[in-house]
């Protein structure tokens, strides 16, 4: 499957162009890719180029990424510039995260209370799963304590419906009652 925008021609085109193989810049000590150690990387390029440079040349060139171990303290609260107001130790007022000099001292100290811990623990997937599971082999104990007391008392006897006789106007006709087990058809 082709690109969007490219056409036949100028795959066509790249397939006609001469590539020739050049040995890595980085192990030729003179050169500024130069690292240290010998490098003998084959790298294919096209026929006018003159020399270059492999990929780990160049990665040992660029300096790694620098962390900051320590965080600097400023004496602010997280979300200080968010308050409405705010007012440091030292007197300063903030409206907004922005000082206001002319009110410096007339308003007591913010009082920031630490965030209520999170008493909810988050039900994971595998709570759900280890929770499922103890269900099922509480289940499966069941029904063998069960069974052997099952055994020891008399089984019931199915409930049938009754036969009883209904007088109406001095005639004599047997009607059915149902019971639990039995249903009426609408």
């Amino acid at each position: 499957m082709r690109r969007k925008g490219t056409s036949k021609k100028h795959t066509r085109n790249l397939e006609n162009i001469k590539m020739k193989t050049v040995t890595c810049e980085g192990g030729d000590p003179k050169s500024k890719w130069y690292s240290g150690r010998a490098c003998n990387e084959k790298l294919r390029v096209m026929e006018g180029i003159v020399s270059a440079t492999c990929w780990k040349c160049v990665a040992s060139k660029i300096p790694g990424p620098t962390l900051n171990e320590k965080t600097v303290s400023t004496g602010f609260p997280r979300g200080w510039k968010f308050f409405k107001e705010f007012v440091h130790e030292n007197g300063k007022v903030y409206h907004k995260g922005v000082e206001k000099p002319e009110l410096f001292g007339t308003l007591p100290v913010t009082e920031i209370k630490p965030p209520a811990p999170n008493k909810k623990k988050k039900v994971t997937l595998d709570d759900k799963i280890s929770a499922e599971i103890t269900k099922k082999l509480q289940k499966k104990k069941a029904p063998a304590k069960s069974a052997t007391k099952t055994t020891k008392k008399k089984t019931a006897k199915p409930k049938t419906a009754k036969v009883t006789k209904k007088t109406i106007k001095k005639t004599t006709t047997k009607s059915i009652k149902p019971t639990k087990t039995t249903r009426r058809k609408k």
